[in-house]
């Protein structure tokens, strides 16, 4: 279940994680952004709180945009730092 950056065939595989059914192979050139997501939850007793989601957004070869959701932390700076890596590793 990890995510797995190819740089050789310059790929990502996305794993069957965050709703995905299947693995999903990414080439580098199909990811147009990668941005962070911050989710609100709101508890029964009216407490918020935040989750952040890295996320990638790919277009397919019909050229259909999609987001990918690659985890999901409550630390803020662990995502933004992240998808910083995450950035460099696609030389963005």
């Amino acid at each position: 279940k990890d995510l797995v950056i190819d740089e050789d065939s310059r790929t990502l595989s996305l794993p069957q994680t965050f709703g995905r059914k299947v693995d999903i192979i990414v080439p580098f050139d199909a990811v147009t952004e990668l941005d962070v997501e911050e989710i609100i939850h709101r508890s029964s007793k009216g407490r918020t709180s935040y989750t952040y989601a890295p996320r990638l957004i790919r277009t397919d070869e019909e050229g259909a945009t999609h987001r990918e959701k690659l985890a999901d932390w409550h630390d803020q700076q662990r995502a933004d730092g992240f998808i910083a890596w995450l950035k460099d590793r696609l030389g963005r």
